[in-house]
């Protein structure tokens, strides 16, 4: 592999790591049991906390689970959605 990005945009820093899961508790719990990632700071994402959104253009509406852990200077989210 080239030791040269080609990419014309080079990261400098990462500050956030976000991923998508189906099951939040689960998840919350294996990454703390298993990886040592924690606490986590959860709550539900949703109205009156986001009072606006969008979907190409559209109003729309969505809630989610989400939880935050810091990892060395990094902050580490899972979102599960919930509905919407």
């Amino acid at each position: 592999m080239n030791k040269t990005s080609p990419a014309k945009v080079k990261v400098q820093k990462i500050t956030q790591v976000a991923i998508a899961v189906h099951d939040l508790p689960l998840v919350v719990e294996n990454y703390w049991k298993i990886l040592g990632i924690g606490p986590w700071n959860i709550f539900a994402w949703e109205y009156p906390i986001v009072a606006r959104r969008t979907y190409h253009g559209q109003p729309a509406w969505s809630r989610e689970m989400i939880c935050h852990a810091m990892v060395g200077g990094v902050e580490f989210e899972l979102m599960q959605p919930v509905d919407g």
